[in-house]
């Protein structure tokens, strides 16, 4: 499978969440957090966790610290640097927002840090399980303060690619 069939295949799973509830989730997947939000689309498309083998209290945390994928740290950008940062991101990446403690901006097993996570769907267009909402809903990283609070995202894609060449090589 070439990058934008994974790509548009990662959207149009996310899309359909669009208006669950954004609450702690349930074994039934009718409700999300942010984070297992992101993990079922993964899940369901590739069969992984999102979060594997990473460390700190929180699932988001967890999901920047996996060795799955590769961080792009936006943290000591300008806003100006940011925006031209963006043009970098893609469908299905996973975005980052710093909303704990000013004091928790380094990931480590104590603490919380990122604090949300967000799926890329291209246009600076991103679905999230939002708790003032209620809902996973479509935002755009340049209202609100999506873009002040951004510190990074994450890729996945050679991961699937090298996940999808094993299949490919070790099947029956």
């Amino acid at each position: 499978m070439i990058e934008n069939e994974i790509r548009e295949k990662i959207k149009l799973e996310s899309v359909k969440h669009l208006n669950k509830i954004a609450q702690v989730p349930n074994k039934n997947f009718d409700c999300f957090d942010c984070e297992q939000l992101i993990n079922v689309v993964y899940r369901d498309l590739f069969s992984f966790s999102i979060r594997q083998d990473g460390f700190g209290k929180s699932s988001t945390t967890k999901v920047m610290t996996s060795p799955i994928g590769f961080f792009y740290d936006f943290r000591n950008l300008t806003m100006q640097e940011k925006k031209i940062k963006l043009a970098a991101i893609h469908v299905g990446d996973i975005l980052f927002f710093h909303t704990q403690s000013l004091q928790d901006n380094t990931p480590t097993k104590d603490n919380y840090y990122p604090g949300h996570l967000g799926l890329y769907l291209g246009n600076n267009i991103f679905i999230h399980a939002k708790d003032s909402s209620k809902k996973v809903i479509l935002s755009n990283l340049e209202e609100e303060d999506y873009l002040e609070i951004l510190i990074g995202y994450k890729d996945l894609l050679p991961y699937i690619l090298e996940i999808e060449e094993y299949q490919n090589t070790y099947s029956l």
